[in-house]
């Protein structure tokens, strides 16, 4: 499940989740947002966490995008390591069991939440390169309708972002789901598109 905060992919993911453990038991929704794993990954956290201002922000504001740079380019690599490495050690060993994952996030939303992202000459190609899902989902909706669920981002922030998840399509495959519907109708639309498939894999 990929789309910006308030967009509705933790409830939606455990619906689904739930849903799909008529077919097996194992079914079940995680969140693959940011959660250090490797050392360096750790290091860098920690010492972000002590730079950070302890003003309270009330709203992030619209990030302008900006020039990516070596250094930019080395995060985003870094990024793809600790990325991979969560899903070799956490994620593989599970799909290897034929248990289902609901993913809430995944890799690919750093193309939407960092604004360096779309001048970046080397994540396009990570991003073809990452394992990718049977299938991923972006639920989509009105900026103006998203802020009044989660007051986290600035409209036009907001927009920006889902601008850059819709540009994500020139490189994965992404079923677009509406989410002007309750979370229950989301979560069908999604159970009516991957079922068969879903099915068939828990046959092997």
């Amino acid at each position: 499940m990929l789309g910006v905060d308030g967009a509705g992919k933790t409830s939606t993911s455990q619906i689904v989740a739930e849903a799909f453990k008529a077919v097996e038991k194992q079914s079940y929704a995680k969140y693959i947002g940011w959660k250090p794993v490797l050392p360096s990954s750790r290091i860098m956290n920690f010492i972000g966490g002590l730079l950070k201002t302890k003003e309270p922000q009330l709203l992030k504001e619209y990030r302008q995008p900006k020039e990516c740079g070596f250094l930019d380019e080395t995060l985003f690599f870094h990024f793809f390591l600790e990325h991979l490495s969560r899903y070799l050690f956490e994620i593989y060993p599970k799909l290897r069991r034929t248990h289902l994952l609901v993913a809430d996030r995944y890799f690919y939303d750093i193309f939407a939440q960092d604004p360096r992202a779309g001048k970046s000459r080397i994540l396009k190609y990570l991003i073809k390169l990452f394992p990718k899902p049977d299938f991923i989902f972006f639920l989509d909706n009105k900026p103006e309708i998203i802020f009044k669920r989660k007051k986290e981002f600035q409209v036009p922030e907001l927009q920006r972002q889902r601008e850059q998840y819709f540009r994500l399509l020139r490189y994965i495959p992404i079923h677009i789901i509406k989410t002007s519907v309750p979370v229950k109708e989301v979560a069908n639309q999604i159970i009516e598109r991957s079922w068969k498939k879903v099915i068939n894999k828990m046959k092997w």
